[in-house]
């Protein structure tokens, strides 16, 4: 690889996060090899071996060689191993940083460098894992410790996928694929292969690897997306159930995430496989190639734009789970704000029944206690501004009307003001009533002339 476009500090990444040996050290990590030697009748033959990286530079060099290690990350246990094989493998430093990053989607190839070519790809998927209980299928967290919440599922799956092969046609296949984090099921397709096929395939086409890596892909997208399905049935017809029969908010929220993620999952591997199918548009055969080797080429066109149109029915069924989760979310609220304003209609009528029943059994004490606290003044001074108290004037007999006038609740100072103020006026009153009744004092002038003493 060129060293003009590597970037070390991705390496070093790996070289400075990986676990230090100490007194509990594990065992060297292995891999699983998986060689189709090819025999002087041109007849291959498939060997399989588990061994660790370090062995690998001991082996004869095969037609081809598929590599199924851990995956590699800087912080795991594999770390130096993943080493061992970038270097050995002359693995670009962009198909690293993939990883490093966490990109969902990443694809790259490089021609005739150091008379091969190359091509990657990464893989990345959100996980959920399903279990059933009492016809129950519920989403638990595998990971060690992790907060059980109620269908969440921190897990991912991811895997990385880079291909080399001899640039040279007229040579042997010598092609190497490194499967770096990829499952089970993969390694049995592989294993399952018939030797009869390996000659008219990928020992002409390469890119026939990666249509039977996506196809996988696709199945194992589906699977999840089936297990999603059969926790999302459950809560939607449990929607209309009553409030202690439904499914928790929090549930709802961890399955609505998932989906999103499936979602970005799905349009990430689509953009890969889209650019898998154009860089090998790009290595159609000549006009003049043998028909062998046109025939490969057409076959894995062919097989990569079917798994294209996997990905597209699973990205289809996704975009209708959304639409039915909305619904379902929405139907939800309206049902728990429903239940919300029952239950204040129920609380209404509660305060009414028992104001009713405080009204009726309330003490006549309080009535009377409440009732006859002072609300009014019957100061007449108060209408009047020309009436002043202290001002030496007395209102004739009979003239008084005593007038009530709605005040605040007074203190107790100048409630004993306003009191004092009343006796003085009424005593005054009264004074002067008498002294006309009993001739003394003053009279009234009856005849016009000026009153007499």
């Amino acid at each position: 690889m060129p060293s003009f476009y590597q970037d070390q500090t991705l390496l070093d990444e790996f070289t400075n996060s990986a676990p230090k040996p100490g007194k509990d050290s594990f065992d060297i990590p292995t891999v699983n090899i998986l060689d189709w030697t090819q025999d002087p009748n041109g007849d291959y033959d498939l060997i399989s071996r588990k061994i660790t990286v370090f062995e690998i530079a001991h082996l004869p060099v095969p037609a081809i060689r598929i590599i199924l290690s851990p995956l590699d990350l800087p912080s795991s246990y594999f770390a130096k191993s993943a080493l061992w094989l970038f270097d050995h493998y002359a693995i670009p430093s962009a198909f690293v940083a993939a990883r490093v990053r966490g990109a969902t989607h990443s694809f790259g190839a490089l021609n005739e460098v150091g008379g091969y070519n190359c091509a990657w790809f990464h893989y990345l998927c959100k996980n959920v894992t399903v279990t059933h209980n009492a016809q129950k299928a519920m989403i638990s967290d595998p990971t060690p410790g992790a907060l059980q919440t109620k269908h969440a599922d921190s897990t991912w799956i991811r895997s990385g996928y880079f291909m080399k092969w001899a640039a040279e046609s007229s040579l042997d296949p010598q092609i190497t694929l490194l499967c770096f984090g990829a499952s089970h099921y993969l390694k049995e397709r592989f294993q399952r292969i018939p030797l009869s096929s390996i000659p008219h395939s990928v020992a002409l086409d390469p890119y026939s690897l990666f249509a039977v890596i996506t196809e996988e892909l696709s199945i194992q997208m589906d699977n999840t997306l089936w297990d999603l399905l059969s926790v999302f049935r459950h809560i939607e017809s449990n929607t209309i159930l009553p409030a202690e029969d439904r499914e928790s908010l929090t549930g709802i929220h961890n399955v609505s995430k998932h989906i999103i993620f499936l979602q970005e999952s799905a349009e990430a591997v689509l953009s890969s496989l889209n650019a898998i199918i154009r860089h090998h548009r790009d290595r159609i055969p000549p006009k003049n190639a043998p028909a062998p080797r046109r025939h490969a080429y057409e076959m894995a066109k062919g097989f990569l734009a079917h798994t294209e149109t996997h990905f597209q029915s699973i990205s289809l069924r996704l975009k209708n789970l959304e639409k039915r989760m909305e619904k379902t979310i929405s139907l939800s609220f309206h049902l728990v704000t429903q239940d919300g304003n029952r239950i204040m209609q129920e609380d209404s009528k509660s305060m009414a029944i028992i104001a009713l029943a405080t009204l009726i059994f309330l003490p006549i004490s309080t009535v009377s206690s409440v009732f006859g606290s002072q609300f009014f003044n019957f100061d007449p001074d108060m209408d009047d501004p020309n009436r002043r108290h202290g001002d030496g004037y007395i209102p004739p007999p009979g003239k008084y009307e005593p007038r009530f006038h709605r005040t605040s609740f007074l203190d107790d100072k100048d409630m004993q003001e306003s009191i004092e103020k009343f006796a003085v006026t009424e005593s005054s009153r009264k004074s002067a009533v008498e002294r006309g009744s009993h001739g003394g004092g003053y009279t009234p002038n009856t005849d016009g002339g000026n009153p007499k003493a």
